[in-house]
């Protein structure tokens, strides 16, 4: 195989992966916009986030995994990730960041 042409696959996979998180980063872009979510509550960027579900998605595979465990493994995590940004789970999380603090400097 020619050098040019071997390395072809894996630069499709990279690009593939790319645009998979432009898009999900403009999902979540868009999902802020709307009030949906609160990443500012949760000091990650859309792209930040984007970066962080799909590493956790990965994280997901590995030997022995069922394509039914993977599946069920990748619903529950989006679900939990989503719940985690929404605005009443971000702001309680804030103020829960907020009491750690507090206590911490009173400690200190």
């Amino acid at each position: 195989m020619p050098p040019a042409a071997h390395g072809a696959p894996q630069n499709l996979i990279k690009e593939t992966e790319r645009r998979f998180l432009e898009q999900l980063a403009r999902v979540f872009r868009r999902a802020a916009q709307a009030g949906e979510i609160d990443l500012g509550a949760t000091g990650l960027a859309a792209g930040d986030a984007a970066q962080l579900l799909l590493r956790a998605v990965k994280g997901l595979k590995g030997p022995g995994v069922t394509v039914e465990e993977y599946r069920k493994g990748v619903e529950t995590l989006v679900r939990v990730f989503v719940a985690g940004l929404r605005p009443q789970a971000a702001a309680r999380s804030s103020a829960r960041s907020a009491r750690t603090a507090k206590r911490a400097a009173g400690r200190a």
